[in-house]
């Protein structure tokens, strides 16, 4: 592929001011529908973690985060305002840490790595109790059923 600088040299057009005006004007052009595209996928980023908070499947909606964040850093020349993605991530992130303890907990009993996974159920419990989870009947429901369903020879008492 030929580049515009190229077919400049070539003919001697360098010097050309209508020619170097279109082609910053084509940059721009390009650069613009970027951050357009940029600020549509980051939008849609966070339109489905939104939708996944409120169906309460909170890890999806951190796997969401994390894209819209990847979008940012990516384009940071378009000046992405994630101050509405950081304020809902913030807003579930004790939700998360928690989840993802239990799944730390699963991963560790598989792999029979038992006194972890009992120093991180303690952490876990801290989390629940410290970040009030305790108070939404959601996570009262999913961490009883949570254990209620462990068919190891690891009991969690409460």
């Amino acid at each position: 592929m030929i580049s515009s600088n190229t077919i400049q040299n070539a003919y001697n057009l360098t010097g050309d001011r209508d020619i170097t005006k279109q082609l910053e004007d084509l940059r721009k052009k390009i650069y613009t529908q970027e951050c357009i595209n940029a600020q549509n996928e980051y939008d849609l980023d966070v339109s489905k973690a939104r939708n996944n908070i409120s169906n309460k499947y909170y890890l999806l909606a951190d796997q969401d985060f994390t894209a819209a964040f990847k979008v940012t850093e990516s384009y940071p020349n378009c000046m992405i305002d994630k101050t509405e993605a950081t304020n809902l991530k913030n807003g579930i992130q004790p939700a998360i840490d928690f989840l993802n303890k239990l799944i730390e907990i699963d991963e560790d009993v598989n792999l029979k790595k038992y006194s972890n996974a009992i120093a991180v159920y303690i952490d876990a419990e801290k989390v629940f109790k410290v970040e009030n989870l305790d108070n939404a009947l959601v996570f009262r429901l999913f961490y009883h059923d949570y254990i209620a369903k462990q068919e190891n020879t690891l009991l969690f008492m409460q």
